[in-house]
């Protein structure tokens, strides 16, 4: 029988491994060891020879941890579970299998093999499914087997799939979290029926029929639903469908908002109380034209918001300019978080107005404009903004900014932490970059100075 661990050898554990993974190790095993009373010998004998077979698996799997969160846990498989037996059941912990995805556009995969051997053996260790790429060569039992394991998960999500999404939807009981991409759904009646009482997240893109439509005929609200993503949205009551069908909403996010078809209505349709916990709204806009229609849009949506903490716009042209004292009157002085992406809003009476109602705002970014040329003109408003000492996270990146600009910024911004200058024309080589934390903040300074 071997001698037992020394306590005097444990202290060279620390040559091998640092002091975190050391004392994760410690603790009890289900038998009342230690994992690290199991580890061989050569690991506590700095004279013995270490190689990667006396690594204990649990180390093992933590390091696979990682590397499955950049691949496919089939392809970590087949690439390392061939090394030996030690690394191939470390492979197959439950805990490297969360997460799933089967695209049937890899050849090296075979889907129904892949699927047989998930519902045979990591059925109930599978959280997350993602399924790319699906059309309807596979077999019946293939569909039966993913049907199978949809009705486990928490979060599924499809992209450019094919199938028979009624059948899919009755199936998905489970579900709390789903996401749909390039896919062709008929209806989304079956969904929100099975769904409604433990869906929280669900997001949208680029499917063929309107949601709103749906779930205008659902007959009980989505009262768990918190997260919600959606595109084409140009249903003239959408606005007030999403209120009253969902009325916990605290991520709303919008995508290509077709103001031409929907703002006049929205307007008038949406109470002023209508997503009271709404936190975080984000609406792309899809053309680049009729200001007043996107003003129009955006008042009722922040009339809609009055507890609103992070508001974010693309392509958001205002170039109506006659009510926008009733534009910056409806930003709420919550509003900690700003982002302007590709926008247009050459007005500086119109900055000054919006910094100074949003006076807690932490995070700013004025990214990419179009038209609109931001230059040392809005650092200067927004350093003589109330907002200015709150300011800790600032993304100018794309924009017309001179060295001389930033000088005073910094000069000024002192809780200042992230500061994003990327493809900004005007500054001088070595400079256009990301700068994070107080010190590497002074060395753009000691830059600037010199």
């Amino acid at each position: 029988m071997e001698a037992p661990v020394s306590s005097e050898s444990s202290d060279s554990d620390s040559d091998y491994f640092p002091e975190s993974v050391v004392k994760s190790l410690a603790r009890e095993k289900s038998d009342g060891s230690t994992i690290k009373e199991a580890m061989p010998k050569a690991i506590s004998n700095p004279s013995a020879p270490f190689t990667m077979t006396h690594l204990p698996s649990e180390v093992l799997v933590m390091i696979f941890r990682h590397v499955v969160q950049q691949v496919s846990p089939f392809v970590a498989l087949k690439k390392y579970g061939l090394v030996c037996k030690q690394w191939r059941s470390a492979l197959l912990e439950n805990v490297l299998w969360h997460s799933v995805s089967l695209d049937a556009r890899k050849t090296w995969l075979n889907i129904d093999q892949a699927l047989k051997w998930l519902c045979k053996y990591k059925l109930l260790a599978i959280k997350k499914l993602t399924v790319s790429s699906w059309r309807r060569g596979h077999s019946q039992t293939s569909f039966e087997q993913l049907l199978q394991i949809c009705s486990h998960v928490k979060c599924v999500e499809f992209f450019d799939c094919v199938l028979k999404f009624e059948v899919v939807f009755s199936h998905l009981n489970q579900v709390e979290k789903l996401v749909i991409r390039k896919c062709t759904i008929k209806s989304f009646n079956v969904l929100l029926q099975n769904c409604k009482e433990k869906l929280r997240c669900l997001s949208l893109h680029e499917v063929s029929n309107d949601f709103c439509n749906s779930l205008m005929k659902c007959d009980m609200p989505l009262l768990r639903l918190n997260t919600l993503k959606l595109d084409q949205f140009c249903c003239v009551k959408a606005a007030s469908v999403l209120q009253k069908m969902c009325p916990n909403l605290e991520y709303l996010q919008l995508y290509a908002i077709n103001v031409k078809d929907s703002c006049r209505v929205i307007h008038s349709d949406v109470s002023p109380n209508g997503f009271v916990v709404l936190l975080h709204l984000e609406l792309y806009f899809k053309i680049f034209n009729s200001g007043r229609d996107e003003t129009e849009t955006l008042f009722s949506m922040l009339a809609a918001s009055p507890n609103l903490q992070c508001l974010h716009l693309i392509h958001y042209t205002q170039a109506y300019l006659l009510d926008f004292d009733k534009l910056v009157s409806l930003f709420p002085q919550s509003l900690t978080e700003l982002g302007l992406y590709s926008c247009l809003i050459d007005n500086k009476q119109l900055l000054s107005k919006l910094f100074y109602q949003c006076s807690s705002l932490q995070c700013l970014t004025i990214s990419n404009p179009n038209t609109w040329k931001v230059t040392d003109d809005v650092i200067s408003t927004i350093i003589n903004s109330t907002s200015i000492s709150t300011l800790n996270y600032l993304d100018l990146s794309g924009t017309d900014v001179s060295m001389g600009g930033i000088r005073s910024l910094l000069n000024s911004a002192s809780n200042l932490k992230h500061l994003n200058l990327l493809r900004c024309r005007y500054l001088p080589r070595g400079t256009k970059r990301i700068y994070t934390g107080p010190a590497d903040l002074q060395l753009l300074s000691k830059k600037i100075l010199l």
